[in-house]
């Protein structure tokens, strides 16, 4: 085992026994990788800190947040209006063609009650990155985008980019919320963007990272 290795491991024997020790309550953590992206061990419910705020480049994901790649089918129709917890919408395709790179981002609500969350999307690259984050309960699908359909802000970023209106939705108790990042234009990929989660900051479980 690698000094490294050996490191990563120890850390989380430590933090484990940190978190349920005491009142059995989840505690904040900060610790970092060697180039400052936190270390999140697997099946941990940590505390986050409010906002949450994850960079990551559209087709990669994040370095610091485990997520998943690839490419979704279609989008959403961009009507304008944010979904909110009071008055969420109903899922509405406008396109269908396939082709859109996408990151998605799983948390688990361990609050034991309905979370009130609300996300948001600023993207950095100036061009050919014209970006949406739309949310999933449970469930996303890339080839079927209004599988698990919860929210939308009912706008992308357009180009250059000017932040979408944040929107919020209601995640149930136990439940995972999916947050997907997708360009609006098949072809466009490697879009640098800063997701923010605020609103009812949950306790998430999060899969440990791939450390090499």
């Amino acid at each position: 085992m690698s000094y490294r290795r050996f490191f990563v491991a120890s850390f989380i024997l430590t933090l484990a026994l940190f978190v349920f020790a005491g009142t059995g309550e989840a505690q904040s953590t900060t610790a970092q990788t060697d180039n400052g992206a936190p270390i999140v061990p697997s099946g941990i419910v940590i505390d986050v800190d409010c906002p949450l705020l994850i960079t990551g480049i559209l087709g990669s994901g994040s370095t610091s947040w485990p997520s998943t790649s690839g490419d979704q089918t279609g989008r959403l129709n961009r009507n304008g209006i944010a979904s909110t917890c009071a008055v969420p919408k109903v899922c509405s395709i406008f396109a269908t063609d396939p082709g859109r790179a996408y990151d998605a981002y799983t948390f688990t609500n361990g609050t034991g009650v309905t979370a009130c969350v609300v996300g948001e999307l600023e993207v950095i690259t100036q061009e050919a990155c014209n970006l949406q984050m739309n949310a999933y309960l449970n469930t996303y699908d890339p080839a079927n985008i209004c599988t698990g359909y919860l929210a939308d802000p009912g706008l992308s970023s357009g180009t250059p980019p000017t932040t979408p209106p944040p929107f919020s939705f209601d995640v149930p108790a136990g439940d995972d919320l999916i947050l997907v990042v997708h360009t609006t234009n098949p072809g466009e990929i490697g879009c640098e963007y800063v997701i923010t989660m605020s609103g009812d900051c949950i306790p998430v479980e999060l899969q440990s990272l791939a450390i090499e």
